[in-house]
């Protein structure tokens, strides 16, 4: 399952990232990555391309330093064209694509292939702004049932916005921390909502749900989100967030020990 030590694709080179990488996102399916990071520049990678080494990775017997890596230099698309400053997060969304920098809003956008030549082209659908935002490493996350987009900022805020009804969201503000919320994440039934503070602390907030809602069904928006938000939890002093990136990207398989 996977050659311990040896990457089975790495992209990057010629028409790869020239920084650090910084998010990553792969789509539903799988087929298709997507990377960003500190060179201002959006990329999207065909992994289907690549199954074929990885199945011969799982049949491989010889030692790891033998087996021959595929070195990827051009990717799908390449695109500055969205975010005039580092793009410090992205996530896929069906056949588009939410990203962020550092300009208080995260952009969803559409990739827009030729199938006779390379293009850089993508077409920004839509903008959920938010205030207080202009900050360096603050991550977005979407709810497993794609229906919410949850985003810190730089003074202790989280903004809640329903991804298909615009102009819809909502903004908590958590009163004991002044600090950067630097991530937010829900849990599998999209019930609650966690976010990671720079002091160290830990924020949680449940959103007003009805109680007729299948967790496992993505149903249209629940209407119910409009209400606020409850109060907030601080779990103490028990979290850190370091990041070590490089600007090649390295595929590898879960490693296991071989018999």
């Amino acid at each position: 399952l996977g050659l311990p030590g040896a990457p089975e694709v790495v992209l990057g080179g010629e028409g790869g990232h020239s920084n650090e990488v910084v998010s990553l996102d792969f789509t539903l399916q799988g087929h298709r990555l997507l990377t960003c990071g500190v060179d201002k520049i959006i990329k999207i990678w065909d992994m289907a391309a690549h199954n074929d080494i990885l199945t011969e990775s799982q049949q491989y017997s010889g030692p790891p330093s033998a087996f021959r890596t595929r070195r990827v230099q051009v990717p799908l698309l390449s695109s500055s064209a969205l975010h005039p400053n580092y793009v410090d997060c992205i996530r896929c969304y069906g056949d588009l694509a939410f990203s962020k920098s550092l300009d208080n809003k995260v952009t969803l956008w559409k990739p827009e292939f030729s199938p006779y030549y390379q293009t850089d082209t993508v077409s920004a659908l839509r903008e959920f702004e938010l205030r207080d935002c202009n900050l360096w490493f603050i991550k977005f996350c979407l709810d497993p049932e794609f229906r919410y987009l949850a985003l810190g900022n730089a003074k202790g805020s989280i903004f809640v916005f329903d991804v298909k009804t615009p102009g819809l969201k909502k903004a908590l503000v958590n009163r004991g921390v002044h600090g950067p919320v630097r991530q937010t994440s829900f849990n599998a039934s999209s019930t609650v909502l966690v976010g990671c503070c720079e002091d160290g602390s830990i924020i949680t907030a449940r959103p007003v749900v009805s109680a007729n809602r299948n967790p496992s069904a993505r149903a249209e928006p629940d209407p119910s989100m409009k209400a606020t938000m409850l109060s907030t939890t601080t779990i103490g002093n028990q979290t850190s967030m370091t990041a070590d990136c490089r600007p090649s990207l390295f595929i590898m398989r879960c490693l296991s020990k071989r018999s």
